[in-house]
């Protein structure tokens, strides 16, 4: 499938691709903090920073979740403006 508008066509298909970028970058970023939270969690090293990396996995869970949410929207937006054909 080839998407094209009659106007600005490699700016959409550029921005497009800048926020499914964007996208996964705090995606890999949420695995990063993922790996952080349980490599303290292993170590043990303090109590009191094994619950404070919790905090900031949800906090990173929820701004990758909120960040894939803006994504699907961009893209829904994006969807209406581009006239795709086979």
């Amino acid at each position: 499938m080839i998407c094209y508008s009659s106007k600005h066509s490699r700016s959409y298909y550029y921005n497009y691709y800048y926020y499914y970028y964007y996208y996964y970058y705090y995606y890999y970023y949420y695995y990063y903090y993922y790996y952080y939270y349980y490599y303290y969690y292993y170590y043990n090293y303090y109590y009191y920073y094994y619950y404070y990396y919790y905090y900031y996995y949800y906090y990173y869970y929820y701004y990758y979740c909120c960040c894939c949410y803006y994504c699907y929207c961009y893209f829904y937006l994006y969807d209406n403006f581009i006239i795709p054909t086979t």
